[in-house]
């Protein structure tokens, strides 16, 4: 039995998971020895993000000395075990749950990049805290309000790990920074930056307000605006991962294979989300008025999808040869390293059954030309995409008003 969370452990498992998706978080996993490694553990090839929480109240914020005493069990306490986490994890092989059973694979050492996350509770703001390396990497100190202004900006995984990374880059080869104002003004810096922070400097010196000018200007506005759509694409990924609204999910895959088209699709960041989103209703728009079966569509990502929309009278097995067919040939018609290709197949709703959902995971072995003949075959014998022209759309991710 593995011990209940605390209410700050807790809020930080839950801010998480409702960000990062609950197939890629884990609290109170497994370490050395069988004991505790962290409080929350996320695992997206080939990050791997690890949470250290700590709730210690301040008793008197006018005390220098209940300051350095809340320094040294709320962020000094986290560093060491995120720093004894990271040491563990640069070898382990697998996630181990907190109930003692093995879980996921861990990213291929040669490639597994960790960023540490220590998140300082009970201060309520009086005490100065500040990420840096402490002698064995780089550390993100955030305080409970710190987390909830990056996670809820910074909303998908790969959002999240680009800014600790660009930071963890800065703190690395270039110095120190310095936040007068709070974390999210830093986080305005790096937007404001094209998520970049400034090169060829020896510190960076934050003040107060940045974020709020940030958030004030019209185009950022404009982007939440345009984002909103995006959030249908985060309700699919929910959808084929849970299989949640689905009357009779069918996936056509095992379930790591299934794993791997849904954590490919929860890959895409908040502009590309916004994108395949707004290619997705079109789609189902189109092919319910009977206008198209299939549409292909190709992530800035680089990831390939292709959307096929089947009636509430073609079997199963038939549906999958579609989709499969159709996977292959959007591959052969894509010029460039777009190795991996998700099918989606939407049914059309029966009242008496419900509807299904159908999932292709392809990724294309190009060491050999085999699989291009077959493609091309495929498109010769059954028409698929034939003709079809590929249209390239131009979107800005901060349109202007």
């Amino acid at each position: 039995m593995s011990a209940p969370l605390t209410p700050s452990e807790q809020f930080t498992h839950d801010l998480c998971t409702q960000t990062f998706l609950s197939l890629w978080c884990y609290n109170n996993p497994l370490g050395k020895k069988g004991k505790e490694l962290c409080d929350v553990l996320v695992v997206c090839e080939p990050d791997i993000v690890v949470f250290s929480v700590k709730d210690i109240t301040l008793e008197d914020p006018e005390d220098h000395v209940h300051h350095e005493r809340w320094q040294r069990k709320a962020v000094d306490a986290s560093v060491k075990q995120l720093y004894g986490a990271s040491k563990w994890l640069q070898s382990a092989s697998h996630v181990v749950h907190a109930d003692g059973t093995q879980g996921i694979p861990l990213p291929p050492t040669d490639a597994r990049r960790i960023h540490r996350v220590a998140v300082a509770f009970g201060s309520g703001g009086e005490c100065l805290i500040s990420s840096g390396d402490f002698g064995k990497g780089p550390v993100h100190v955030f305080t409970e309000q710190t987390l909830i202004d990056i996670v809820t900006e910074l909303d998908t995984i790969t959002d999240f790990v680009h800014y600790l990374s660009a930071k963890e880059t800065f703190l690395t080869n270039c110095g120190g920074i310095v936040i007068n104002g709070i974390e999210a003004d830093l986080l305005g810096v790096y937007i404001h930056g094209g998520r970049t922070f400034p090169g060829n400097t020896d510190f960076l010196i934050v003040e107060s307000g940045i974020w709020d000018e940030i958030r004030s200007k019209p185009e950022f506005k404009a982007r939440k605006v345009e984002d909103a759509e995006s959030y249908k694409w985060d309700h699919l990924i929910e959808a084929l991962a849970g299989n949640e609204g689905h009357d009779h999910p069918e996936s056509g895959l095992e379930l790591k294979d299934r794993e791997f088209a849904v954590r490919a699709m929860a890959r895409e960041d908040r502009f590309c989300r916004r994108l395949l989103s707004n290619g997705l209703v079109e789609f189902l728009r189109d092919s319910k008025a009977g206008k198209t079966r299939s549409r292909m569509m190709q992530s800035p990502s680089q990831c390939l999808y292709v959307l096929t929309y089947f009636g509430k009278d073609e079997k199963r097995e038939l549906r999958l040869q579609e989709l499969y067919a159709r996977c292959l040939i959007a591959r052969h018609k894509v010029e460039d390293e777009s190795d991996i290709v998700i099918g989606i197949g939407f049914t059309e709703f029966d009242p008496a059954i419900g509807s299904a959902t159908d999932l292709i995971y392809l990724q294309v072995n190009t060491s050999n030309s085999d699989w291009r003949q077959e493609a091309q075959q495929l498109e010769d014998d059954f028409g698929y995409f034939k003709g079809r022209p590929i249209q390239r759309i131009h979107t800005d991710e901060f349109p202007l008003q």
